[in-house]
């Protein structure tokens, strides 16, 4: 993007999860952006529901996906350096948290990361075919810290339907869904909207959750 200059980029060699960090002064943006997986069919088939407890200040009872919070760990301290040191250099920017798929889960707890490291910085996220993240008191949490928060599912996308409810996985808000007809609707602010993609009773796609806004994950160097 033009004007945007990449400060740090990072990647943990045990899970393999990438991420960079930049800026760009004429949008007044720090940008926090996570790489999904891979290899999206295997990591959907090896995708386990086992929680950890997530223990943030007044995030009592919240438990969240056990291996999102570990690939997350690995990396949260540059996370914590390398976003605080361009809040003290941009102090009048916002903070631009993003990710896709597996990004989209890590975006989640860097956001909160941000938040409760420095409480003064407007965090905005921005998620694209992100899987629940955690259980409902995660995603109370979740709405009293950040109040900006888009999370895009594209159609049929097999990813964001898990971890299942069944296993008392909640999505954090707000879905704006991207209907097969193309029209995009804003769902309501509880996160599982019943009228959005949770409402589907369809086979699920692999092919949707590869393609969100006209960008096809893994091709054209994307």
């Amino acid at each position: 993007t033009t004007g945007f200059v990449m400060t740090k980029y990072f990647v943990d060699e045990k899970t393999k999860t990438e991420a960079y960090v930049g800026y760009r002064a004429a949008s007044k943006a720090i940008v926090v952006a996570f790489e999904g997986s891979h290899n999206t069919q295997n990591w959907i088939v090896n995708l386990q529901f086992l929680k950890a407890d997530f223990d943030y200040p007044g995030a009592e009872h919240a438990r969240v996906h056990g291996g999102f919070y570990k690939a997350y760990k690995n990396i949260q301290v540059d996370v914590e350096n390398d976003v605080g040191a361009l809040v003290d250099q941009f102090p009048d920017y916002q903070v631009y948290v993003t990710g896709h798929s597996l990004g989209g889960a890590l975006a989640a707890f860097a956001a909160l990361d941000i938040t409760v490291n420095r409480p003064h910085v407007p965090v905005n996220v921005y998620t694209f075919g992100s899987p629940r993240v955690g259980n409902d008191a995660f995603q109370l949490y979740f709405q009293a810290q950040i109040s900006n928060s888009i999370r895009v599912v594209n159609k049929a996308d097999i990813v964001p339907p898990l971890p299942p409810r069944a296993f008392n996985f909640h999505h954090v808000p707000r879905e704006v869904w991207v209907e097969k007809s193309g029209v995009i609707v804003v769902c309501n602010g509880s996160g599982e909207d019943p009228h959005c993609s949770d409402s589907l009773r369809t086979p699920w796609s692999t092919k949707d959750h590869l393609e969100y806004l006209g960008v096809v994950q893994g091709q054209g160097a994307c």
